[in-house]
């Protein structure tokens, strides 16, 4: 059996749907002529977790998984891959300090 164990600093962005709200990060690779292309993957996580759009998450421990849809007839049509985050802590949500809010509030525009 593979195993994926997934750590590390993302951003997670927030989409909403019908109703339901889901969420994505993003993943990149240089290509041939040295750019890069980006793409997106699901990311799920526990019950009752509500992040705001680009929220900054260190992942303490996540695992890849995968949910498939089903057409009529119950084939399956198509297997999305997802990331399960288990453990996280927000990232750089700190507040400012009293003296940068200071000097924040000297400038002029």
């Amino acid at each position: 059996m593979l195993k994926s164990q997934f750590t590390g600093e993302t951003m997670i962005f927030k989409s909403e749907y019908k109703g339901n709200v889901y969420y994505s990060t993003s993943i990149g690779k240089k290509n041939m002529e040295g750019k890069y292309d980006n793409g997106y993957i699901d990311v799920k996580f526990k019950k009752n977790v509500e992040l705001e759009n680009k929220t900054k998450i260190n992942i303490e421990n996540a695992w890849l998984t995968f949910y498939q849809t089903l057409d009529s007839f119950g084939k399956v049509t198509k297997t999305v891959w997802q990331i399960f985050v288990n453990e996280f802590e927000e990232v750089g949500n700190e507040e400012m300090s009293d003296s940068f809010q200071a000097l924040n509030s000297e400038i002029p525009f």
